[in-house]
């Protein structure tokens, strides 16, 4: 029976301590221990439930207890008046409004943000035979379409340059074919060939730069290339007997 009434004294003065621990004032007990009873994790949580903390400017407790801010390697977070605040890095965007993704867009790469949030490059190409060339350093770019060149620089004209068949820039911008002897510059396939002016002089070693040097009116090769194989119908014996002309070019005329 002592041993039994013992047990029941210590069990009432635990019930005791207990009792006194829960009505003290300022403080509750939960399995973790005690804490303050008003550190309430919330928008009710006041300044009193953190002693010593600023909760309007604490990252760790903005605006509540234990309210901390998100950290993300794009932006520096910091606390405002009790509001958290992230601060893009340079050239960083916060382009779909989500703190969990922080600044998620490159501003200096993405054509859809390109320098800004919603700049988009997609209409940029407004020039003649331009395309869009996507973001470089946060600006829009532009490029020709194949076959095209900027030549004279103008944003206004866009890609004015055919460069497959333009005898000034063939090939290439400032690519200009020479003037030829007896004939006419031609771009060709972004190539300079000639056009002769007469049936009669012929562009025999394709090189533009000395034109149409080979003289047709030959009676032994009336109209043909002295390393091509001359027709018999094409060696006419004497100087009178070959004749050119633009409609038929070079014949042998016989009397």
């Amino acid at each position: 029976m002592a041993y039994v009434c013992h047990n029941q004294v210590v069990r009432a003065s635990l019930l005791v301590v207990l009792a006194i621990a829960v009505a003290a004032p300022g403080c509750i007990l939960d399995r973790s221990g005690t804490r303050p009873a008003d550190a309430s994790v919330g928008p009710d949580a006041t300044a009193n439930a953190c002693p010593g903390v600023d909760l309007q400017s604490d990252p760790r407790n903005c605006g509540a207890c234990g309210r901390a801010c998100l950290r993300v390697p794009t932006a520096a977070t910091s606390c405002v008046a009790g509001v958290c605040v992230q601060e893009c890095n340079p050239g960083r965007g916060d382009c779909d409004g989500d703190p969990a993704t922080g600044c998620e867009v490159d501003l200096g790469l993405d054509a859809a943000h390109c320098g800004a949030c919603g700049a988009s490059c997609a209409g940029m190409a407004t020039g003649p035979n331009q395309i869009a060339g996507g973001c470089q350093m946060g600006v829009c770019q532009t490029r020709c379409r194949p076959g095209f060149a900027d030549c004279d620089g103008d944003p206004a004209t866009g890609c004015e340059a055919d460069l497959a068949s333009e005898r000034a820039n063939c090939g290439a911008c400032g690519r200009a074919c020479p003037l030829p002897t007896n004939g006419q510059p031609m771009c060709v396939d972004s190539e300079c060939r000639v056009q002769c002016d007469d049936a009669r002089f012929l562009d025999c070693n394709r090189d533009p730069s000395d034109g149409c040097e080979v003289d047709g009116l030959d009676p032994f090769r009336c109209g043909v290339c002295p390393d091509d194989t001359v027709p018999t119908d094409r060696i006419c014996g004497a100087a009178d007997f070959c004749r050119c002309d633009p409609a038929t070019g070079c014949r042998c005329v016989f009397f």
